[in-house]
């Protein structure tokens, strides 16, 4: 008598997983930079500005993120990401892990 072969289920691979967090980030982020339209106006309201400086900023904010992409993104492939995310630092900014809490 032969051994009987049982058929492991498929897993599915890991690599995918982890393509599937990024799709959910990316989505969340553009979602976010996205909402601006329907909280202008109170936003507007409570800063004491005009609907057009205010929309000008955040226009110039979207057109300056997609156009640095591109740059950031070539310097990741070429030095990595790590002295990438360092170069915030040198420029003023603190890294994720150095913000404070908003409670405390």
């Amino acid at each position: 008598m032969s051994p009987v072969v049982v058929a492991r289920p498929a897993r599915v691979f890991y690599g995918w997983w982890v393509a599937l967090a990024f799709v959910v980030i990316v989505f969340l982020t553009t979602g976010v930079r996205f909402t601006v339209g329907p909280f202008l106006k109170p936003i507007v309201s409570d800063l004491g500005l005009d609907r057009g400086s205010f929309s000008l900023v955040i226009s110039l904010s979207l057109f300056l993120y997609g156009a640095f992409m591109p740059l950031v993104g070539g310097l990741v492939d070429r030095m990595g990401a790590r002295p990438v995310s360092h170069l915030r630092r040198r420029n003023g900014e603190p890294p994720t892990g150095d913000v404070p809490p908003l409670r405390e």
